[in-house]
C-alpha cells in the first residue's frame, strides 16, 4: 500500500463576544486545542483579550481544554487561536465487513469504554419522526456494517439541504427532520442516534474542514465543522461524514470528541452581569503542504492575529459518499 501523503495546514479560529454593558467577571470553557491521535500539531497558540491566563486541561475523552477567568471589568471578549495541523490522505475505502461483523458489536457492548458512545445522550435521541423516516428512506441494518453506515449517510445529504437559519445550537433531530434542513451539527446528531440505534459505538467529532474556494460543498468557509466516528472491526474508528456525504480525510481536522454537541462545544461559560450579548466567530483554513506558495495565499487573506471580517462563506454541494464504496447492502 502506498504511503499516506501528508498535508500541512494553518488554522486561524477568532471568537468575539460583546455585551450590552460592562462585565464584571467570565469564566469560559474551550475546547480550541486539536487533537493530537490520527493527526499531528506542529504548535498551537491561544490569546485572550483582555488579558486572561488560559489554564490547560484534560476532559475525561482526552480531548485538551483551557479554563479563562477573566476577573476585570469588559465589555469585549476576544478568543483567537493559530495552530499548524499535520493530517494524511486517505489512500484507499476501507474494505468490506460481512454479515459476521455484526455480532462482534455485541460483544464489546458489555465493555465500559464504549458505553458513551452506545447510549442516548442530550441530543442523540431516538423519537417517533426517526423511525418513520428511517422507514420512508429503507435505512435499515444490511450485511456489511460499514455499508449500511454509508448508506445512512448518504441519504441523510440528499434529504436535507444546509440551512443554517432552521435550527441553532439546542436543536433537536426532529426539528431538522420537521424543517427539511439544518447545518453539520444535526446531519451528524442523526448519524449517531441511526448508528447507535444498530449497536454501532458512535462518537460526535468537531473540528474543522478545509475548502478551496473554488469548492462546491455544503459547509460553509469560515465556518466550524461537525462529524461521526464509528468504531468498525478490524478498521477501528472510521470518521464518516454525512454533511458533505464521504469519508473524513486529510481535509478534516479533528479537535475534540465526545458523545455530542453538548459535550465539547468550542466555547461555554459563565457571565457576571453584561445583559443581551452577540457573538462573531471566523474561521480560516489554509493548505500549506506546498509552503512558499501557501504562505503568499495565507498572508493575502489574513493578518494571522485579527482576521478580515468583511469576508463572507460560499457554499455549494459536495461528491457522493457513493463515489467511495462500492458495497452491495
Amino acid at each position: 500500500m502506498p504511503k499516506p501523503e501528508l498535508h500541512r495546514f494553518c488554522v486561524e479560529h477568532t471568537t468575539l463576544f460583546r455585551y450590552e454593558s460592562v462585565l464584571q467577571h467570565s469564566v469560559m470553557s474551550l475546547r480550541l486545542k486539536p487533537r493530537s491521535d490520527l493527526q499531528k500539531f506542529r504548535n498551537f497558540d491561544i490569546q485572550i483579550r483582555p488579558d486572561s491566563f488560559p489554564v490547560e486541561f484534560r476532559d475525561c475523552f482526552g480531548n485538551a481544554g483551557h479554563l479563562v477567568t477573566t476577573i476585570q471589568s469588559h465589555q469585549e471578549l476576544l478568543i483567537s487561536t493559530s495552530m499548524h495541523v499535520e493530517t494524511q490522505t486517505l489512500n484507499a475505502y476501507p474494505p468490506p465487513l460481512t454479515k459476521s461483523d455484526w455480532t462482534l458489536f455485541e460483544e464489546i457492548a458489555p465493555l465500559v469504554q464504549y458505553w458513551d458512545f452506545l447510549k442516548p445522550s442530550r441530543f442523540v435521541q431516538i423519537s417517533s419522526l426517526l423511525f418513520k423516516f428511517l422507514s420512508d428512506n429503507k435505512i435499515e441494518r444490511g450485511s456489511d456494517p460499514l455499508a449500511s453506515l454509508a448508506h445512512a449517510a448518504s441519504v441523510i445529504f440528499r434529504s436535507f439541504r444546509y440551512a443554517p437559519q432552521n435550527t441553532n445550537v439546542n436543536s433537536t433531530i426532529d426539528r431538522l427532520i420537521e424543517t427539511g434542513g439544518g447545518v453539520c451539527q444535526d446531519y451528524t446528531h442523526m448519524f449517531l442516534t441511526i448508528s447507535r440505534l444498530w449497536g454501532i459505538p458512535a462518537r460526535y467529532v468537531s473540528g474543522y474542514f478545509q475548502i478551496e474556494p473554488t469548492e462546491e460543498v455544503p459547509v460553509p468557509i469560515g465556518a466550524t465543522h461537525a462529524w461521526a466516528e464509528c468504531l468498525l472491526p478490524n478498521i477501528g474508528w472510521l470518521g464518516i461524514d454525512p454533511t458533505n456525504d464521504c469519508l473524513s480525510d486529510h481535509r478534516h481536522i479533528r479537535i475534540a470528541v465526545g458523545r455530542d454537541y453538548a459535550d465539547i462545544p468550542p466555547t461555554k461559560g459563565v457571565i457576571f452581569g453584561g445583559g443581551n450579548s452577540e457573538v462573531e466567530v471566523r474561521v480560516k483554513v489554509v493548505d500549506i503542504t506546498d509552503t512558499l506558495n501557501a504562505w503568499i495565499k495565507f498572508c493575502a487573506w489574513t493578518d494571522w492575529h485579527l482576521p478580515d471580517r468583511s469576508r463572507t462563506a460560499v457554499s455549494g454541494t459536495s461528491p457522493s459518499i457513493s463515489n467511495y464504496v462500492k458495497v452491495k447492502l
